[in-house]
């Protein structure tokens, strides 16, 4: 019971960061995975027979591999991603990597996690964390927010219901807040967040 509670709060801050994980039992078999990674499967990525496999045969293998180095062989952490293609789109990479709170030993049921990203998922920062981390206001970390999922002033005037002057005005005083000069720098700064 233990080993689980480990494994669920490992899954649970990985959730709570909206990262999709995946832990992996001493067999490379699916052990539990957070809803983040639920959203993930589908056409690219699959769980057959409780293996994690991808549409491309030649990432299946390289994951299955990487997963033998990390729980048999027990290297603390993978060399690099396994990019995770997608017709039509940019790949998906996966982080394997052993976490010593999860398999704190060879009998603990998860022994491997898998982290996936996706490049071109938009990844915003709260209101709350941007109201905290720069002071703005609700209106001007409404703004900062869609700077950041890339849409222009007119539209974020318009969906938020603003005259664009009035969205000028705050993106000058989101600006002054974050110590940037310009859309691009804003985005930047919110990606890391």
């Amino acid at each position: 019971m233990l080993g689980f509670s480990r494994v669920d709060a490992a899954l649970d801050a990985y959730e709570r960061s909206n990262t999709p994980a995946f832990v992996f039992d001493v067999s490379g078999n699916v052990l539990r995975l957070n809803a983040s990674a639920e959203m993930l499967l589908g056409d690219t990525l699959k769980i057959t027979g409780r293996r994690l496999t991808s549409s491309d045969r030649n990432a299946t293998q390289a994951l299955e591999t990487l997963l033998h180095e990390v729980i048999v062989r027990e290297s603390p952490r993978s060399p690099g991603p396994i990019l995770l293609p997608r017709p039509g789109r940019r790949p998906m990479l996966a982080y394997v990597q052993k976490l010593p709170s999860v398999s704190y030993s060879p009998l603990a049921p998860g022994q491997a996690v898998a982290v996936v990203t996706d490049p071109e998922a938009a990844r915003t920062p709260t209101l709350s964390a941007l109201q905290a981390c720069f002071e703005l206001t609700v209106a001007e970390a409404k703004l900062a927010q869609n700077i950041a999922l890339g849409k222009s002033l007119e539209r974020i005037g318009h969906e938020c219901g603003i005259a664009y002057d009035t969205a000028r005005n705050q993106l000058k005083a989101v600006f002054a807040k974050t110590d940037t000069h310009s859309q691009c720098q804003l985005a930047s700064l919110l990606s890391r967040l």
